[in-house]
């Protein structure tokens, strides 16, 4: 049975291809039974595959023989002539989660750190079959979605591997017999205090005793399978999510329409990827996830809190998420417009071009949101671009009298966010053009005629470019 687990490795690493030849591996070693299988494994894999092996030891100094744990381990390292790093827990920080939460953090926050040190690629775990059993169970339990039950993968992040994801307890154990090999045994492993003990000791031998001998087995086949359709679930969502998100400085917006016509399964994921562009480090959970969904419900919500300060918010067909505060609010624009010429305003991600043409040579049809048509004789330079101002009136084209701004942008559905972003061109006597709304009915274009000014709103690589804005999409509704 030694081999049939160093074979399982292999192929393992083969199949996942969780090493290349040459890599540098920091090899997680608790001085347990699977963690010092895994590091004889790679050991003896370490001349064939040429790897850089690094043993890091981290003791969480929750009971008072941990430190005979890291001195153990410490022997092994020296006794195969391998390089071995301890570290400490201090416990600093957070103290909102489980104290084991916590410290497996910490844990991989070590790693981390000594991967980074001594240049390794990747950080093998020991995780094992059964391990992978308990964890299912327990995102069971919890009601987790088929993120959880994929439970661990054979690669994560990039670098952290597990070998012996497709190994037994009992092979486990088997080879360690036959390899005569020396561990050490935590007993906090047994403290049903832990809920994953009581997987362990209660659970597990319950349903193996009552339903399925090979319940383990069974659960990490189940993983495996799960695991394959979310990666392909991720993947449509990923590819979903081209064009569908503006970011606009530390927020990002989303159509609400294109968000409802999607399937449920791939807009939470869309959602998920969404809020973790604003702020990568976040702590999402479902109920986190769940909360933002219902905002895409009509006539649900209209807000939700995220961590880190965050907010989800709904306005005008779009969903919002970010941190809702007056620093959004964008500095005033004024800014003379050449004509011709044109001004680029770099903090909207826009540029405004004015040309003048003859009638005979403009083609009115070519007017749209983004391009305004107006009669060059009602114009009284010089012209500006400029931000909103509270209290403006014009007299919308084809409307009889004048309209406040602000009703323009209600009846127009421009969310509140974006209304200061709305560039605004002006001559001497007031409002000619909101730019992707109306023009001033001054400027109408009339048999009489002669000259026309072409005024053209251009999206640059700025804040604005990520997405049209919505001013522009509301007013092809």
């Amino acid at each position: 049975m030694r081999e049939e687990v160093f074979s399982e490795v292999q192929q393992a690493i083969t199949t996942h291809r969780l090493l290349q030849p040459g890599e540098g591996v920091v090899v997680a070693v608790s001085g347990g039974a699977d963690s010092i299988v895994l590091l004889h494994c790679l050991l003896r894999l370490r001349g064939p595959w040429s790897l850089e092996l690094t043993v890091a030891h981290f003791d969480h100094r929750l009971r008072e023989t941990s430190r005979q744990d890291a001195l153990f381990v410490e022997r092994v390292a020296a006794s195969w002539g391998l390089p071995v790093t301890t570290g400490t827990w201090a416990r600093e920080g957070r103290r909102d989660r489980s104290l084991q939460a916590e410290a497996r953090r910490a844990r991989y926050r070590f790693l981390e750190e000594v991967a980074s040190r001594v240049g390794a690629t990747k950080i093998a775990l020991g995780h094992h079959r059964d391990d992978q059993a308990e964890t299912v169970l327990l995102h069971l339990l919890r009601g987790s979605g088929l993120r959880g039950l994929r439970g661990m993968l054979p690669l994560s992040d990039g670098r952290l591997i597990r070998p012996l994801l497709g190994v037994g307890r009992e092979e486990i154990e088997a080879y360690v017999k036959a390899y005569q090999l020396s561990f050490v045994e935590d007993p906090s492993n047994r403290d049903l205090r832990y809920r994953r003990n009581r997987i362990r000791w209660r659970l597990l031998p319950l349903l193996e005793r009552e339903y399925n001998p090979s319940v383990a087995r069974g659960l990490a086949r189940m993983a495996a399978l799960v695991a394959e359709d979310e990666s392909y679930l991720d993947e449509v969502a990923r590819e979903s999510l081209k064009g569908l998100v503006g970011i606009e400085g530390e927020r990002i917006c989303l159509r609400l329409s294109s968000l409802q016509a999607l399937a449920p399964a791939i807009r939470r994921r869309i959602l998920e990827r969404a809020i973790r562009s604003v702020t990568p480090g976040a702590y999402l959970t479902a109920p986190h996830l769940e909360a933002v969904d219902r905002l895409t419900t009509p006539g649900g919500p209209g807000a939700a809190s995220l961590p880190q300060n965050l907010r989800a918010w709904r306005s005008h067909g779009f969903l919002y998420v970010g941190r809702r505060r007056p620093e959004w609010r964008s500095p005033p624009v004024r800014e003379e417009l050449p004509v011709p010429g044109e001004v680029l305003i770099p903090g909207w991600g826009v540029r405004v071009e004015a040309a003048i043409q003859t009638v005979p040579m403009t083609d009115l049809r070519a007017a749209g949101p983004e391009r305004a048509y107006v009669d060059w004789k009602q114009v009284l330079p010089p012209l500006e671009v400029r931000s909103w101002r509270s209290g403006d009136r014009f007299h919308p084209l084809g409307l009889k009298g004048s309209k406040k701004l602000q009703d323009l942008f209600v009846d127009a559905k421009v969310p509140r966010e974006r209304r200061e972003q709305v560039p605004i061109v002006t001559d001497q006597q007031g409002i000619l053009w909101v730019s992707g709304l109306r023009i001033d009915e001054r400027g109408r274009v009339g048999g009489a005629t002669e000259q026309v000014l072409v005024l053209t709103l251009h999206r640059e690589g700025g804040p604005g470019d990520a997405s049209p804005g919505p001013w522009v999409l509301a007013s092809r509704e």
